[in-house]
């Protein structure tokens, strides 16, 4: 295993160690208390994908992502309009499963609660547009772990 010790402290380095079962104790700075964390906790890049839909479509899916490049977790959706308001719900569009409904407005807002966030290479991620009460510029933002 390679380490490295910085100011009387251990990284590990991910290439050669990922045993997803082991743990790190992590120190924030914050506080005085260290925090026991998985190493694919520690190790996760966290990403996003933004899309802008000028004038939405009631009742039609968009496509955020075809090919999914590499497995990841969905761990926030937010949406929201410059005025009017809608509906989105990110799908899993390979398996046609929901993940995530959010109603957009110009105060924007993320999804309560998520289900199915696990999404695999080559799957393919879209959002279903409905409810439409003249949505304009709607953003969309999907974050997830990889």
């Amino acid at each position: 295993m390679a380490q490295k010790t910085i100011n009387q402290l251990t990284t590990i380095d991910r290439a050669s160690y990922s045993r997803a079962e082991d743990y790190l104790l992590v120190w924030d700075g914050s506080t005085d208390i260290a925090k026991k964390t998985s190493l694919n906790e520690f190790f996760a890049t966290k990403e996003s994908y933004l899309m802008v839909i000028e004038s939405p479509t009631d009742n039609k899916t968009y496509t955020i992502d075809g090919r999914v490049a590499s497995p990841r977790t969905i761990t926030n959706v937010y949406a929201r309009t410059a005025s009017g308001a809608c509906s989105i719900t990110l799908k899993n569009l390979t398996d046609t499963t929901d993940i995530g409904t959010v109603a957009a407005s110009s105060s924007g807002a993320s999804a309560s609660s998520l289900a199915n966030t696990g999404v695999l290479a080559n799957d393919r991620l879209g959002v279903l547009v409905t409810g439409n009460l003249s949505p304009a510029d709607l953003e969309i933002v999907i974050e997830y772990t990889a």
